[in-house]
């Protein structure tokens, strides 16, 4: 990890089919505090660089419940892309 960010938990929430979804953002441990990092869905176009392996790495994985990820989106945070939950 790159200082100031001494961890980071990518989070998935389980489906009511049994399968895994990853979330649109992460917890991350830092010198502030813990906080929420968005997960960085596209590349910025333009001037390509190389991705620091190490810098965008993870340090745990978590699987949230239904109540768990209702307490983080009802403090304020959406989902970076429309979803559909209804197919089955």
């Amino acid at each position: 990890m790159n200082a100031p960010i001494t961890s980071r938990t990518l989070l998935f929430e389980r489906l009511r089919d049994g399968s895994f979804r990853i979330l649109d953002y992460t917890v991350v441990g830092t010198s502030l505090g813990t906080m929420l990092e968005p997960r960085t869905l596209i590349r910025a176009n333009g001037a390509m660089t190389n991705e620091d392996v190490y810098g965008s790495s993870f340090t745990g994985w978590e699987i949230l419940d239904g109540a768990s990820v209702g307490q983080y989106k009802a403090s304020g945070l959406s989902e970076q892309w429309p979803k559909v939950f209804n197919s089955l």
